[in-house]
């Protein structure tokens, strides 16, 4: 299986050839990635792991996204700082610390996003650091949901590079719309 840094690599290349770098923006793909959390709250209402772990995976490649605007290789340091904080809980508290409610991880994760969004849109000098923050809590709260649903979290950004690799699209409006 590819590494998380080999995926982050791939999903740039593609968000690149895909013009999502040249014609998206931050805000787009923050917005993408509240559709995917949708997806991933009607996964867990319908009990799909499968959907859910598509809907972790999607999340993670608009994340990805969201981030290359922040600078090339702001991610990665995203994921470093994710994998610190879920060790400091596992470290500190015990993994059994990552059970937790899953309408908890939902209103972590929404009212991160809302966050992000809040904060890049409406401030006229949006507080960069805040925003880094909340991407950072927003992938931990997806690697403690994979957690409790016994998901691997390289495996979902994995799959859905999979899947998206295979897509094609154009770009509508700053945001790319898969063909059908």
């Amino acid at each position: 299986m590819r590494t998380i840094e080999e995926l982050v690599n791939l999903v740039n290349e593609w968000a690149k050839e895909k013009g999502i770098h040249e014609k998206g923006n931050f805000f787009t793909q923050i917005m993408k990635t509240y559709e995917e959390v949708g997806e991933i709250i009607e996964s867990l209402d319908k009990n799909d792991k499968e959907a859910l772990s598509d809907g972790i995976g999607d999340s993670v490649v608009t994340l990805i996204n969201a981030s290359w605007f922040l600078g090339d290789d702001k991610f990665k340091l995203f994921i470093v700082k994710k994998d610190e904080a879920i060790n400091f809980v596992k470290t500190n508290y015990g993994e059994s610390a990552l059970k937790v409610n899953v309408k908890s991880i939902i209103k972590d994760l929404m009212s991160e996003l809302s966050l992000i969004f809040t904060e890049y849109v409406n401030v006229k000098n949006p507080n960069f650091e805040e925003i880094e923050g909340s991407i950072i809590r927003t992938l931990s709260n997806l690697e403690v949901l994979c957690y409790n649903y016994k998901l691997d979290f390289t495996e979902c950004l994995n799959g859905a590079y999979e899947i998206i690799s295979k897509r094609s699209g154009k770009i509508i409006d700053g945001t790319f719309v898969k063909d059908e």
